[in-house]
């Protein structure tokens, strides 16, 4: 019984020794800004959406009111617009290989949130209402 545990403690270690390059993302912490809570809110579930890429240490860099197309109204009605520039490191990660993943990159980009007409923010895509990039 115990050459089965030592053998059992031995994999272990070499496990653990094989992943010990691997630094999991640190966690976002969420502004208490209406706007800008919804704009990382609305990052997470983006990247969420994809398993093959983590994200860590978003900021939010900027605010901007925008103004709507006659589309965007059409279709959402929103009280407000705005453009929430957003920076944050990002990789690629393929969960099922046992190489490392890829270094963290960071990234700067627009993201378009809305005010509802039952005063909720919720973030979406720009829509050609934001740049998709900015600084």
């Amino acid at each position: 019984m115990t050459v089965h545990k030592i053998s059992l403690a031995l994999l272990l270690l070499i496990v653990l020794a094989a992943c010990g390059g691997y630094s999991p993302p640190e966690p976002i912490e969420l502004p208490g800004n209406s706007i800008e809570r919804a704009a990382v809110l609305g990052l997470q579930t983006s990247y969420r959406d994809s398993t093959m890429w983590e994200i860590q240490k978003a900021r939010v860099l900027s605010v901007t009111p925008a103004a709507p197309t006659a589309a965007v109204l059409q279709d959402y009605d929103p009280k407000e617009l705005y453009c929430v520039c957003l920076e944050y490191e990002a990789r690629y990660k393929v969960t099922w290989t046992t190489t490392d993943p890829s270094p963290w990159e960071r990234t700067v980009r627009n993201l378009l949130v809305m005010k509802t007409q039952s005063d909720a923010f919720m973030a979406a895509r720009p829509m050609n209402i934001c740049a998709p990039l900015c600084e």
